[in-house]
């Protein structure tokens, strides 16, 4: 069965590849402490820094026991310290000895500039007042992360589409392209079929969140999955489909509840599992996205409250934590009995062109799927038969018989 073209580097590396330039925690840092310093320092925006890379917090040293006290400082990169506060759970205040005074001051080449354009005979300026709006930032560091991966998924991505609606469409291309490796069975493939297709076609559709009870305490979780069901005069059918194309079927509700608790339960401690359906309407594989980043999104939060040994284990795990490709299976790719590729000229086509052509062709393939194998031409007779044909109904028409 001809199917949609997939990426030449599997679904998988497709998807880490196409946001592999998401924001990290280190650059989402960057971008607000540097807006909230010009906001509250305005002589900032003179230097026209780049980053707040360029920055210097100049820590007051805890000379207490000196004739004179803080009056030195010792100097360190500004995001540096975000970052480190930030992995150990304190506050920039914690760096320093109490009635100390915060310095700020700009890295060579720059330099703070006065109305004038002229150099500022100064290279540093007091932060002490600012300390509560910059610990304010802090804490709201990891709600600044998640909004902008939710920005970024927004955004026009490698053809020229928001990644959200290109991720859409990928997963829809892996659950076509790899319906042979599910065995279902020929009324179970006509539910996912047409929930490929979408409008009238389209089954019943619904997301599932479980609440997970231990003892006394319970949480939520939103699945990313789809619940299909589907009903025919055939019988019933009832599909779980991953974003990985991956798809369980069902002869009830009972067998997949038991299936989803002990798939749970190979994640999570519990006693008690209750779950219920939400359904979707509309294009239930946008709704998938959504649901698959603001699963991400959840575990990136969560982040807030877990102990890491450095700087560098913080952002890893915020990277990792919304990484898309998790969601897909290294490899999980059906092998193809066509050798389709991209017509000649496509490749130097625009991105919006060569989204497109990914796009018709799966509707193709979903059509060619949908007609049970038969093409277009199955009826049509080839010129020696056709001829022959017409000849003995010529030769009937005149009282004569057929002979072959």
């Amino acid at each position: 069965m001809p199917r949609s073209l997939p990426p030449t580097t599997g679904y998988h590396a497709a998807v880490r590849i196409e946001f592999a330039h998401r924001p990290t925690l280190r650059q989402v840092a960057d971008k607000q402490l540097l807006h909230a310093l010009t906001e509250h320092l305005p002589i900032i925006a003179s230097a026209n820094l780049p980053s707040a890379a360029s920055l210097s917090l100049l820590i007051p040293d805890d000379n207490a026991s000196m004739p004179v006290p803080y009056l030195s400082w010792t100097p360190r990169p500004f995001l540096d310290c975000v970052m480190e506060v930030m992995q150990q759970g304190r506050t920039l205040a914690s760096l320093a000895a109490t009635q100390g005074e915060f310095q700020l001051s700009v890295q060579a080449p720059y330099t703070l500039r006065g109305a004038d354009g002229q150099p500022m005979p100064f290279t540093s300026m007091s932060l002490t007042a600012t300390l509560p709006a910059l610990e304010a930032l802090l804490s709201a560091l990891p709600e600044y992360f998640c909004q902008a991966q939710v920005d970024y998924w927004a955004q026009p991505g490698s053809l020229g589409v928001p990644r959200e609606r290109w991720l859409s469409q990928l997963i829809r291309s892996a659950l076509l392209h790899n319906m042979p490796l599910q065995g279902l069975d020929s009324l179970q493939q006509g539910c996912l079929l047409g929930l490929l297709s979408g409008g009238a076609q389209q089954p019943s559709v619904a997301a599932v969140e479980v609440r997970l009870g231990y003892g006394n305490q319970s949480f939520s979780l939103l699945l990313p999955e789809l619940l299909v069901q589907g009903e025919r005069d055939e019988g019933k059918v009832i599909l779980w489909c991953s974003p990985s194309s991956v798809i369980q079927a069902f002869t009830s509700l009972d067998d997949f509840a038991t299936a989803l608790c002990k798939s749970l339960a190979q994640q999570y401690d519990f006693d008690t599992m209750n779950w219920n359906r939400y359904a979707l309407e509309g294009d239930c594989f946008a709704q998938q996205c959504t649901l698959l980043l603001e699963n991400m999104l959840d575990s990136a939060r969560s982040l807030r409250y877990v102990t890491f040994a450095d700087v560098a284990a913080m952002e890893q795990a915020y990277a990792v934590a919304v990484e898309p490709s998790q969601w897909f299976i290294e490899g999980y790719q059906a092998i193809d009995d066509v050798g389709l590729g991209l017509p000649p000229g496509l490749n130097a086509a625009g991105p919006a062109h060569r989204f497109a052509y990914q796009a018709g062709l799966f509707e193709l393939a979903l059509a060619q799927a949908q007609s049970g194998g038969s093409g277009a031409l199955d009826d049509i007779l080839d010129l020696h038969s056709y001829a022959s044909r017409t000849s003995c109904r010529l030769k009937q028409g005149r009282g004569k018989a057929c002979t072959k």
